[in-house]
């Protein structure tokens, strides 16, 4: 006969005491990022209420202290691989007005409650409507966030980034109502010079044990405070690359 105690009967009424949880570390390290880390992220975009989804399926190639060369495919396409560096920290950046410039910076290790910082960057001629653009986001870490995605669920890190793009149009042309290349115009023409504004906001919901985010939304929103365009990132599934020899 299987007897059982009564602190056991107890446990079976009550059920047991639930296993303390792991304290959020105080501070989150760059992440250990090595070749054949893959990552699969669904992503939707918004612009202008016309709407479109691909999947990229993206795998590190090559690491140095510097830059990770990252090789994206779209699962099922016959298109070649795309190969892009981007920061080791994640940042991203590209050619403006003839030096490499960080233009996208949502991450900077370590993070911590509450660390904030701040990115701005001034681009010529960015489009045919607009003779100069100026971007600038404050990022601030604000607390531990459990995420639930298809590649599983994370403890994570929110970043949020808030700010704004100011422009400077061109006479005679439609003026933007985004600060971005190709962004959706208004309905008017302007007839001078004239400086116009708007505002962006970004999220990130960073997984130490993804080494990424694993959720994201970057939006613009135009003159009249309208949303011209939202990207959004979910992570459909995330598989480390093997661990380098003599580690």
């Amino acid at each position: 006969m299987n007897i059982r105690s009564p602190w056991a009967l107890a446990l079976l009424v009550l059920g047991a005491p639930a296993t303390p949880a792991l304290a959020a570390p105080a501070i989150v390290a760059q992440p250990d990022i090595v070749a054949g880390d893959e990552w699969v992220y669904r992503i939707t975009t918004d612009r202008g209420g016309k709407f479109s989804e691909e999947t990229v399926d993206s795998v590190v190639k090559r690491v140095t202290p510097a830059t990770v060369l990252m090789s994206s495919t779209q699962p099922g396409s016959d298109a070649p691989p795309r190969e892009v560096l981007v920061g080791r920290d994640w940042s991203r950046f590209r050619n403006v007005n003839g030096s490499d410039t960080v233009v996208n910076h949502a991450l900077d290790f370590p993070l911590s409650l509450g660390k904030h910082w701040y990115l701005e960057f001034s681009e010529n001629n960015p489009n045919p409507g607009h003779s100069r653009e100026t971007r600038g986001l404050t990022y601030v870490v604000t607390g531990w966030e459990t995420v639930e995605t298809p590649a599983g669920k994370f403890q994570t890190l929110k970043i949020e980034g808030e700010g704004s793009w100011k422009a400077t149009t061109r006479p005679g042309s439609v003026a933007m109502s985004a600060a971005q290349p190709g962004a959706v115009g208004s309905s008017a023409r302007t007839t001078t010079a004239q400086t116009i504004t708007g505002r962006l906001y970004q999220v990130f919901w960073y997984a130490p044990a993804a080494k990424r985010w694993v959720k994201s939304d970057e939006e613009i929103y135009n003159v009249s405070s309208v949303r011209s365009e939202r990207v959004e990132a979910v992570l459909q599934s995330f598989k480390p690359g093997p661990t380098p020899a003599g580690m």
